[in-house]
């Protein structure tokens, strides 16, 4: 026989099935600096990754303090200006390390994305504030803004040499979020501003305003960063473009999220879209030609207020875009009138990605299942997948398998082919926070960028490799490998066929499989086989179960002999009539339960179940062309539970290995009752104890506010109670007693009354007497009391009218018995008590026209002329006296104990006038109201008297009103400058 040529069905049909695939980690390296005491903002981290053509990597982010980014035993230093600085440095295949450059900032800069072109250039893009260089070692570089961020785009040469620096200037707020190449080598960025920002770098102006709160922008430049133009999506209240993609047209995708409704149509037409709630953030994609004008936009709907984003674009050859980001509640992401909803639990983050025609049109979506929170940092995609990364909580499940958490926060890889399903998930890090920032894809080959705190493994595989930080947290750069891909291919040959392995040759029709290990893993080739025969030719084949004849058109079951007919021109150039010796084989079924801890290998190494179920694995017999086909019914012991937990200070897990004493969620091993391990996620509320200090001021004693404890003296104690949150709170307490002692000796004259009041003291002897301090609690006195008596005394006394007390305390004015005191010769009281006796002269003179009469009887008398200076008459000492003239008048009155002089009384000799010779005239008189007086000497005084010689009136004035006078005869004096005249006048009534 001659040989044939060998075809490959047109040739290799490649397709994938979704078979569990792995990674195999070539290398991963960490960079940072030791120090601890840093913020959430200024921890070491890489933002992001990019690959060129030859495999070199560019890894970009920011570091603090003193960072080494040689991972080798060389050194290469840099030194963060303030608490951190960005970077970017590049690596080559093998991760050797080929230069780093610093971007000094005054304040916290960050890079947002990076991208090489096609002349293998390296643009950065970001936000800054303040002043930044971003080429320390040259001048001309640095950039300079307000207190708030503007944007940045820089351009590297791939020897790390700057080419240009370039910035979006704010007067509030502006920054790039993505940056991508067209196939123009132009630059085009993505980003949101506020207010108002000019977009051309150079010396022109490109003025954009916002319309709400914070607006999007698409800018592009040419590969020497000059303006070409820049759009707007307006909106009214928020809108946000995170990530950009270029077709093959250079057409422009974004995407990103809105708040209420937007504007995409960046020209004075419009195209609105809505979010249907007031408090959803929605998911927008928009698509913009290489002008910058208007094609179409979408919009993924929530169906609730709750929020998603758009963070990643890219597109295939065909057109189509693939939109990744991270959604929370419930999203509708078909754009159309139909529905495709996908959900997340409860109010956590979730992964997804979802592809749309080159016309918007829905073709699917999917998401990564977190079982909490889940957020996407960036996308990849090549030929023929698609890859994420980001970080998540808990566990993430696949539809074959459960990847369990590391800790907290762990960095996730997934792998997802281009029709939507899920091909591989990994989690990396530690029992703390570890996040995924930056993942690129070349030539099959994952390189991811990063942060990650303590200690990190990241081996995607059973194997272990850790990373341990050199401080709070360190940069991360990992590469993989992706290893065993299936495939299936229909090869027709003529006689026989050498697998492409070379390492196997077959020469009759059937199904054969060949490996070629490349890397971690390589290839596994299902060959479908076909050799047709010579005419005429008779085979003897065995088979298993049935057998499928070369022409196709017959199916065997049993042992016999058998003809197929291949038609002539077809491979070989001929018919072939073949005689088939048919001998049957059965394949043997086997069941086998397995009950295992973790996982269970299958026997022939293929394969790696994680779950109970039912799984298959496929055998070939010794010395048979059939397979063995295993039923497994497995059953993994390896228990899983979530507890939660709130508890103060600290919690030991269940295991006893770990004590926690921060809030978080953490994994705890423990073993279940059949001897598997039982994994338990916590989530862990930390509560805290409190402690306080308190002064306490009490009379007697104070007991404690737990009620354990009575302190009867001053003293410092503490007790310890249940504070608001259910947790100790640990009380000091200052205890100081204000009751008070104190012994006295005093002496004192009895009556002695005590300081409080309250008790007397007659005799002596020790007494208790009890006051109120300043504090309000007793103060006992202890006094010992000497007593020293009072004297008294009593004695008889006559007084005239009143009579003041020995004390000179009190003037008494009746009789009576009284008492004073006043102190004797021991300082204390002498009591007198007075058998008082008030004798009263009645002063009263009666005037009964002839002759002047003392009211009081059985006393001495003796008149006085008041003419002559009160001198006294002779011989007018009786009660009643008779004057010889005209005049004033008073009488001495006395008796054994009192001596009075009456008031100066005018008399008038039978009531005839002198004041006629005088020339003095009072009329009218009688009278009832007004008297007026006549005179030719100047009148200085008019004095009225009553009948009693008492004054009723005195003025200056010649006429007297006496109308408020009773019925009477009054005695009017009248003074002069030389002498006084008197007259007697009758009022009326």
């Amino acid at each position: 026989m001659k040989l044939k040529p060998v075809f490959l069905s047109a040739l290799m049909a490649l397709t994938y099935f979704s078979a569990a695939q792995d990674l195999k980690l070539d290398f991963a390296i960490n960079v940072g600096s030791d120090i601890t005491s840093v913020t959430n903002w200024d921890r070491d981290a890489g933002t992001a990754i990019e690959v060129d053509d030859s495999g070199n990597f560019y890894v970009a982010g920011h570091f603090t303090d003193t960072t080494d980014f040689d991972p080798s035993s060389a050194t290469v230093q840099l030194i963060a200006n303030g608490l951190s600085d960005m970077f970017l440095a590049k690596y080559a295949v093998d991760g050797t390390f080929q230069w780093v450059r610093r971007i000094d900032g005054s304040q916290r800069n960050v890079i947002n994305q990076l991208e090489v072109d096609q002349n293998g250039d390296v643009i950065i893009c970001g936000e800054m504030r303040g002043s930044t260089n971003f080429y320390p070692t040259s001048s001309g570089y640095t950039l300079s803004t307000g207190s708030l961020a503007n944007a940045f785009v820089v351009k590297f040469a791939s020897n790390g040499t700057i080419k240009w620096a370039k910035q979006f200037t704010s007067s509030s707020f502006v920054t790039a979020y993505t940056v991508c190449i067209d196939h123009g080598n132009n630059v085009i960025v993505s980003g949101t501003f506020a207010t108002t920002t000019d977009f051309d770098p150079g010396t022109g102006t490109s003025i954009l305003t916002t319309t709400g709160g914070l607006d999007a922008f698409i800018v592009k430049l040419n590969s020497n960063g000059s303006y070409i133009w820049a759009k707007q999506f307006a909106g009214s209240d928020e809108v946000r473009a995170y990530g950009v993609g270029i077709d093959s047209s250079n057409r422009v995708f974004s995407t990103g999220l809105f708040i209420l409704t937007t504007d995409f149509d960046p020209s004075s037409a419009s195209y609105t879209l809505s979010t249907p709630f007031s408090g959803s953030k929605d998911i927008f994609v928009c698509v913009l030609d290489s002008n910058g004008n208007f094609e179409w936009a979408k919009s993924f709907e929530h169906t609730i207020a709750d929020w998603g984003e758009g963070q990643r674009i890219a597109i295939d050859a065909n057109g189509n875009s693939y939109i990744s980001g991270h959604f929370m509640g419930t999203v509708d992401f078909d754009p159309s009138t139909a529905t495709y909803s996908l959900s997340s639990s409860s109010n956590d983050y979730r992964p997804f990605i979802v592809k749309l025609s080159p016309s918007g049109n829905f073709e699917w979506a999917t998401s990564l299942v977190t079982q909490y929170n889940g957020f996407l940092y960036d996308m990849a995609i090549d030929a023929n997948a698609i890859y994420i990364t980001g970080g998540s909580v808990g566990t993430i499940i696949t539809p074959t398998d459960t990847i369990f958490s590391n800790g907290s926060w762990d960095v996730f890889i997934a792998k997802f082919a281009l029709s939507g399903t899920l091909q591989m998930a990994h989690k990396l890090g530690g029992n703390t926070a570890d996040l995924g920032r930056g993942i690129d894809i070349k030539n099959s080959v994952i390189y991811i960028t990063g942060g990650f705190s303590n200690t990190a493994d990241f081996d995607a595989g059973q194997d272990t490799f850790d990373l341990t930080a050199r401080g709070t947290d360190d940069i991360y750069i990992a590469k993989y490998y992706q290893c065993y891909f299936d495939t299936s291919i229909t090869v027709v040959s003529c006689d026989s066929f050498t697998s492409l392995s070379g390492n196997q040759t077959w020469y009759l029709s059937g199904q054969y499989i060949d490996t070629i290990v490349s890397g971690c893993g390589g290839v596994i080739y299902h060959v479908d086989l076909i050799i047709p025969i010579d005419t005429s030719d008779q085979i003897t084949q065995g088979f298993c179960d049935s057998f499928i004849s070369p022409s196709g058109r017959h199916t065997w079951y049993t042992t016999g002999t058998y003809y197929d007919t291949l038609m002539g021109g077809s491979y070989c150039g001929r018919d072939s009539i073949i005689t088939f010796n048919l001998v049957g084989f059965e394949t043997i079924s086997v069941d086998i339960s397995v009950s295992e801890c973790d996982s269970f290998k299958s026997p022939s190494g293929k394969y790696v179940w994680h779950n109970n179920g039912i799984y298959f694995d496929t055998l070939r017999r010794v010395n048979s062309i059939c397979d063995s086909i295993i039923r497994f019914d497995l059953s993994i012991n390896k228990t899983f539970s979530t507890l939660p937990i709130s508890i103060c200070e600290q919690y030991t897990s269940p295991s006893g290995t770990y004590v926690w004493g921060q809030t978080g969620v953490y994994l705890d091993t423990i073993t279940n009752t059949v001897g598997c391990d039982s994994i338990i996620t916590i989530s862990l509320t930390i509560l805290k104890n409190t402690s306080s200090t308190i002064n306490v001021y009490e009379c007697n004693s104070y007991t404690s506010p737990s009620g354990k404890y009575t302190w009867h003296t001053n003293f410092i104690g503490y007790d310890t109670i249940s504070n608001s949150i259910g947790c100790d709170s640990f009380i000091q307490i200052i205890v100081t007693l204000s009751k008070s002692y104190k012994a006295i000796s005093l002496s004192g004259c009895t009556p002695f009354i005590s300081y409080s009041g309250k008790h007397i003291y007659t005799t002596t002897g020790n007494y208790k007497d009890t006051l109120v301090n300043h504090l309000g609690c007793d103060s006992i006195l202890v006094i010992n009391f000497t007593a020293i008596n009072t004297s008294n005394s009593s004695f008889a006394y006559t007084a005239c009218n009143e009579y003041t007390s020995p004390s000179g305390n009190y003037v008494w004015t009746q009789s009576g018995t009284y008492y004073d005191t006043l102190i004797n010769a021991n300082n204390c009281d002498s009591i007198l008590i007075i058998d008082l006796t008030i004798e009263h002269l009645n002063d009263s003179i009666i005037n009964n026209g002839k002759s002047l009469e003392v009211f009081q009887e059985n006393v001495q008398y003796q008149w006085l002329d008041c003419n002559d200076e009160n001198n006294t008459i002779v011989g007018a000492n009786m009660r009643v006296f008779q004057p010889k003239n005209d005049g004033l008048f008073s009488a001495e009155i006395s008796s054994t104990s009192c001596i009075d002089t009456t008031n100066c009384f005018p008399f008038i000799l039978a009531g005839i006038s002198n004041t006629k010779t005088m020339n003095m005239v009072l009329f009218p008189n009688p009278t009832r109201g007004k008297i007026n007086i006549q005179t030719s000497q100047k009148v200085k005084e008019v004095i009225v008297f009553d009948s009693f010689g008492r004054i009723i009136k005195i003025c200056h004035q010649t006429e007297i009103d006496l109308t408020n006078l009773s019925k009477g005869v009054y005695i009017i004096q009248i003074k002069t400058d030389s002498t006084s005249y008197s007259r007697r006048i009758t009022k009326y009534p």
